[in-house]
This record gives structure tokens, C-alpha cells and sequence, in this order.
């Protein structure tokens, strides 16, 4: 009543109100009542309850209720447009709607517009402020007008984002990190009950509040929906312990300058490996939202990201640019993480010295390869791996037979070289232990009797090359440091990979 007299004598002009010099045409205002100062009239529980009661009765008249709102259930007689929903990617600047039926041809058994859907208004409104919310990167604190609450969301893709909220408190604090564990941003922040799962250790919360994450997309001046999921915050912590678990892998990338790398890989890099060079309006939108999913329910990943991998790895083999080799570590980490949840095979975070995987010996081969090439020809303009690493991984024997003949060559001209000579010999020693087990006269000349080798891979085994090959390759360039604890981890390695004694040390060049 007292915002009531008010307005009525600035209307009829009998008070004037001075607005500030600097005020605009759209600011808002707000009203106190002087008794209690510490409260917006408008945020008065009795009078959000009046204006919550006056516009049910507006929306739900009884009159003409032959509507039922998809979301609360309660009849209605109206339906009005939904609320524009602002950053879903795809869609228009100006936002776009969760429902709208915008043609005569949507329309369907005699309803118009957004009757096909109807949804009431009160429950339209409650929809697009939590999408604003969750979209928003720095949506302001109601409790604090001076500081934002923390993102609800990850972009999958140039097009697709996942949204995502939980039920009590420890619910909200898992979701608030979530963004921060996803893509390892600022790890030091990150409190270390769930800093753990980067180790692969669930905090084993057990928690049955409600986890919710919804994948949108923007087309057409609407939202989509491209996946909905509803689990527990306790299976969500399990399962993404698991996800960063089974995804781990040694990295060949170097650390950037004065930083070091990320404790896991970040969800943005794995999803650009996917894509042409990176590029993210490259990402493959259906297996971005079939990978999240996932990663937060446990189940196994989409074995296209497995074919998807392997393409671009053999398409971007021979680049070496910081940005490829990060790409290369994502996609070797995918490929392993698709193989640990679709097949049989045990695949360990490094190098596996007594792996019987016909693929994965075969990728670490083609490592050694590329090595003793490198120590006999420090400049070469096409390595082995920019010219036979597709070919290897699919058809090996008819590759492995050529690439076996040039290794003597190579082993040869490294000995003459004062400087690799110890390397040619360990080197040589590696690939002697390897083709044993394909059981091939190395006596032979130019290892002619190659029959061991398969003709052809599988799609897995050509995953295990690509394994394998990655992992040798770290397991190649460790530092003495890196081998002498790697060798006293592994004292069963066959011989050919000790590496970790004196005299072995002494002939790999620094």
C-alpha cells in the first residue's frame, strides 16, 4: 500500500522524484519499505506469494483448462511463447526458444502454435532462467550482486554444450568443480577430494542426491535436446574415476614453458583430436555427446571414436607441432580407454615389455624403427613414420618385410658413428626380441622368412599398434632418471630392456 500511495501522487503530480544525472532509459528499480530496510518490497515472501497466486490464476482460469502442462501436470488454458534461453550454441544471439512451433506445418490435430507442446507459464519461466543459469559463464550470485557463481556447463563442440546440476550440497559442490576436473583447469584449486579421481581413485562418496546433465544444441531459432541424463552423484564420482582411470596414458607432449602439463588430459583437447587439425567446428557432435555420456555413466565408449581415432591419426602422423603432439597423446588416450571397456585386452598406462598382442608388438616396433633411423640419419625429410605408418598398422607384413631390410642398413651406418654406435647396438638388440615373437629368422638375409607377421590387422589390433607405438616412443626418450625407476619397476623385462645399467646408460646419447 505504501508503493501504492506513492506511484498514485507521482501520477497525479502532486510528488516529483529526481532520477540521477547519469540514469538510462531502461534502468530498474527497485523499492524498500523504511520499517525494514534490509529487504526489497518485491522480495516480501507475502507479496511473491500474491504474484505467484495472481498469475496462476491468470494461466489456469477455469474457464477453458483443456491443456495439461508437460512438466507439472496441472491444467491450463493458454499457452504463451517460451522464454528465449541465451549462449546455446548454434542458436541466434538473441536466444532461442525450448519450444516453438513457428510454421503452420509443425502444427498438428488441430493445435496451434505452441499447443503442440504446452507447456504452462510458471514452469516455461522456471526452465529458461535455470538454462540461463547453467549457460551463463559468470551468471551474477543473487546472494552477492559482486560475485558470479561458478560455470554449470562444458562445450562439446562449435554447436553442442552439456549442462549439468545435482541435489544437495555436496551435489552442487561436485557440480561446480565438474568444469575444473573435465578440463583440468586450475589444478591447484581443485580440493582434493576430487583431485583424486585425476589418480583414477573414486572418493567413494556414496551419495544417492540426483545428478542431471542435458546436452542442447541451437537450430532454426530453437534449442535441442541431444541427450538427457539422471543418476546419482555417488555413481557420477565412480564413474568419472573410472573415465580419467581408463584414459591415462603416458605423454610424449613436452611441457609448455614455464608450466607444467595438465594431470590429465582436457576434455576439450580429446574431442579436438577427433576433428581435422583440430579444429572444433570439426568435432563429430553425436560422438561428443555419446563420450560425455560415457564418461558419466560408465558405460563404454562409442567404438566410432575408435575408427575416428585411427583415421586422424594416420592423416596426422608426420606433424610435429606442440598442438599436434597434444592431439596425439588425446587420441593414443581414446584409443586405449575405447579398447579397456570394448575388449579384452589389459593395457597399462606405460610401455608393456611382455605384451603378446600382435598389434601392440608391432606398433613398438615401428617405434624402434623410427629410432635407429633417427640415430643413423639425424636429417631425414620422410621418416618411416611419415611414409609407411598407415600401411604398417593395417597390412604389417608387406610394410615390415621393406622396413626390416633398411633396419640393417640403418644399424649399420649408426655403428660407423662414434656417437651412436652404443644406441645402433641396444636398438638392434630391441628389435631382435621383438620379431622373435613373431618367430622370424633375423639370420636370415633381409629377414626374408617375415611370415610370422600378420597380413592384415583388426580395427582393435590396429588400436594396439597405435598403443604401442605411442608408448615406445615415450619408453625411447626417457630420461636416465625416468629408466632407472622404470627398470627396478620392472625387473621380469626381458633383457633387450634393461636399459637401466651403467653400461646401457653410457650409450644412449643425452
Amino acid at each position: 500500500m505504501a508503493v501504492l500511495r506513492l506511484l498514485e501522487r507521482v501520477a497525479a503530480g502532486k510528488q516529483k522524484i529526481e532520477l540521477p544525472e547519469d540514469c538510462k532509459s531502461n534502468e530498474l528499480f527497485a523499492f524498500i519499505y523504511a520499517p525494514d530496510v534490509d529487504i526489497r518490497v518485491h522480495d516480501r515472501p507475502k507479496i511473491r506469494e500474491y504474484w505467484k497466486q495472481q498469475r496462476e490464476q491468470s494461466t489456469n482460469g477455469a474457464e477453458k483448462c483443456d491443456l495439461q502442462c508437460l512438466v507439472t501436470g496441472q491444467a491450463m488454458k493458454d499457452v504463451g511463447l517460451f522464454p528465449l534461453i541465451k549462449r546455446v550454441p548454434g542458436g541466434a544471439t538473441a536466444g532461442v526458444g525450448l519450444v516453438s512451433f513457428n510454421k503452420s506445418a509443425f502444427w498438428s490435430h488441430g493445435w496451434e502454435n505452441n499447443e503442440n507442446a504446452p507447456i504452462s507459464r510458471t514452469a516455461a519461466e522456471g526452465c529458461a532462467t535455470a538454462l540461463n543459469r547453467l549457460l551463463n559463464p559468470a551468471y551474477p550470485d543473487p546472494k552477492n550482486p559482486h560475485l558470479t557463481l561458478r560455470p554449470r556447463h562444458i562445450r562439446l563442440s562449435d554447436d553442442m554444450v552439456v549442462c549439468y546440476w545435482a541435489r544437495g550440497e555436496r551435489g552442487g559442490e561436485l557440480a561446480d568443480w565438474m568444469s575444473d576436473l573435465l578440463n583440468a583447469n586450475d589444478p591447484d584449486k581443485v580440493v582434493d577430494v576430487y583431485r583424486s579421481l585425476w589418480a583414477g581413485r573414486s572418493p567413494k562418496l556414496d551419495d544417492p542426491s540426483a545428478f542431471y546433465a542435458v546436452t542442447l544444441s541451437g537450430a532454426q531459432g530453437r534449442a535441442i535436446v541431444r541427450d538427457w541424463l539422471e543418476t546419482t552423484v555417488g555413481k557420477v564420482t565412480d564413474s568419472l574415476a573410472r573415465h580419467f582411470g581408463d584414459l591415462a596414458i603416458v605423454r610424449n607432449t613436452p611441457p609448455p614453458k614455464q608450466r607444467a602439463l595438465p594431470p590429465v588430459l582436457p576434455l576439450a583437447v580429446s574431442l579436438r583430436s577427433l576433428a581435422p587439425m583440430g579444429d572444433e567446428k570439426g568435432i563429430p557432435d553425436p560422438l561428443a555427446a555419446q563420450f560425455i555420456r560415457a564418461g558419466l555413466e560408465g558405460r563404454p565408449y562409442p567404438y566410432a571414436i575408435l575408427q575416428k581415432a585411427l583415421e586422424r591419426t594416420r592423416a596426422e602422423i608426420g606433424r610435429s607441432e606442440w598442438g599436434d603432439l597434444e592431439r596425439r597423446d588425446a587420441r593414443a588416450s581414446l584409443i586405449k580407454a575405447v579398447l579397456l571397456r570394448r575388449t579384452k585386452n589389459k593395457i597399462g598406462v606405460s610401455m608393456n615389455p611382455q605384451s603378446v598382442s600382435e598389434g601392440y608388438n608391432l606398433g613398438c616396433l615401428m617405434a624402434v624403427l623410427e629410432r635407429l633411423q633417427e640415430a643413423a640419419m639425424e636429417n631425414v625429410n620422410a621418416s618411416v613414420i611419415d611414409r609407411y605408418f598407415g600401411a604398417a598398422s593395417a597390412t604389417p607384413r608387406s610394410v615390415f618385410v621393406r622396413l626390416l631390410r633398411n633396419a640393417q642398413h640403418h644399424a649399420r651406418k649408426a655403428r660407423d658413428s662414434e656417437k651412436s654406435a652404443g644406441l645402433s647396438r641396444l636398438l638392434k638388440n630391441l628389435v631382435d626380441e621383438i620379431v622373435d615373437r613373431f618367430q622370424i629368422d633375423t639370420k636370415k638375409p633381409g629377414y626374408s622368412a617375415a611370415t610370422g607377421i600378420p597380413a592384415f590387422l583388426p580395427v582393435e589390433q590396429q588400436g594396439l599398434f597405435v598403443v604401442g607405438y605411442h608408448q615406445m616412443r615415450k619408453w625411447l626418450w626417457m630420461t636416465k632418471d625416468e629408466r632407472s625407476a622404470w627398470v627396478s619397476e620392472h625387473p621380469e623385462a626381458p633383457r633387450a630392456f634393461q636399459w637401466g645399467s651403467k653400461e646401457a646408460t653410457q650409450a644412449i646419447p643425452v
